[in-house]
């Protein structure tokens, strides 16, 4: 091959790059082929596992059938060495138990379990491997040996199936955000409905507020609520009169006089009060007449005091009341309930604002999360 040979080679074809709307469909394909290769890694490692576990009851039954004291060795030293065999003994099959009882749910995690599991095993039997090995060597090496070789091939898997695994992760990492986005989306729509019912039960009310209010209109240009104004007007023109009278009744008999002359007498003094307050509610409502007891008997104003009562109970007999008022009142609670129902929706609409801006974030990290995927790739 000449010199200008090399630069006439072809260079390798660069990947096509994935359009937008084709990326969920290339990482379904992708988790689908790394989630098979999980399962197969997976596989491997409960393998390695279940082989470990074996080697290390047999182990156990091996270590448990020496017989320590027939060692020609010093009593102490036998004794030292027989407690931390036991003690061994019992922190291999503390580990055996938490090897089975390890069941985590991706190659990884398994792996981080299992080593949390060896290095633990290791800090709490160091000792009494070094001292059990004064006078027992092979048995002890053997099952040594066993963890160690077991220990070396997960990691051995772990490193060679490092990339696929992580990617596994970072794609399952992306399904947890896709799933997170349907369930708030999920909120949202249900927002949204709430909020179109409301509008709807809103729209009908203020249909029905407009019947009513033109309802009202055309009965306030009847004859019979005309004439109930001229009453009206009538009624408060009397009251007005009524009110007029009272102020002069109560100027000529002078109650402010009166109560310093009845100052010790206490029951009349109360009396004497409420007329001074409100005449006119206090004559209407005294039965027995008591400030005609205390008046003179000559005094000009006990006629008209009795005549002033008998025309102010006439008129609150009357007790005209608006034949308005049902309506108004419909009216009324038509408004506060629309008033409410916006106040509803109102905080509807700040809720779906709030899970709409939580949706946007989880979107920037669904297409950040797909980069990473994608880039690992190459």
């Amino acid at each position: 091959m000449s010199f200008l040979d090399f630069f006439r080679r072809k260079k390798p074809e660069q990947p096509k790059p994935i359009s937008e709307e084709k990326i969920p469909e290339h990482i379904e394909k992708l988790q689908k082929e790394l989630s098979e290769k999980s399962h197969l890694i997976e596989e491997e490692i409960e393998k390695n596992k279940s082989t470990l576990i074996s080697n290390l009851k047999n182990k156990i039954l091996s270590l448990d059938s020496i017989k320590v004291e027939e060692k020609r060795e010093h009593e102490k030293i036998k004794s030292i060495v027989k407690e931390n065999l036991q003690s061994y003994i019992l922190q291999l099959k503390l580990l055996i138990d938490n090897l089975e009882k390890t069941k985590e749910d991706s190659p990884s995690k398994k792996l981080e379990k299992i080593d949390v599991h060896l290095r633990r095993f290791q800090k709490h039997s160091f000792k009494n491997y070094e001292r059990a090995t004064i006078l027992i060597g092979k048995e002890m090496l053997e099952t040594k040996e066993a963890i160690i070789s077991f220990s070396q091939e997960v990691n051995k898997i772990y490193s060679e199936n490092q990339d696929s695994i992580k990617k596994l992760e970072e794609i399952l990492k992306l399904k947890e955000l896709e799933k997170n986005t349907a369930s708030i989306k999920k909120i949202t729509n249900e927002i949204q409905r709430k909020i179109k019912d409301f509008e709807e039960e809103k729209n009908l009310l203020q249909e029905q507020k407009e019947k009513s209010e033109n309802i009202l209109a055309k009965f306030k240009e009847s004859d019979e609520y005309k004439k109930f104004l001229l009453k009206k007007s009538q009624s408060e023109f009397q009251l007005s009169q009524l009110k007029a009278s009272s102020q002069k009744i109560k100027d000529e008999i002078n109650l402010k006089s009166l109560q310093k002359q009845f100052y010790e007498i206490e029951e009349k003094k109360e009396i004497i009060k409420k007329y001074k307050d409100n005449f006119l509610q206090t004559l209407s409502q005294d039965d027995e007449m008591l400030l005609l007891k205390i008046l003179p008997q000559d005094s000009p104003s006990v006629n008209e005091i009795i005549f002033l009562k008998e025309n102010y109970d006439k008129l609150i007999k009357e007790n005209l009341s608006d034949p308005s008022i049902d309506y108004q009142s419909q009216l009324k609670q038509m408004s506060e309930k629309i008033l409410s129902i916006n106040e509803a929706i109102q905080q509807e609409k700040k809720k779906s604002e709030k899970f709409e801006e939580k949706i946007s974030h989880i979107k920037n990290q669904i297409r950040e999360q797909q980069e990473t995927i994608l880039k690992n790739e190459d």
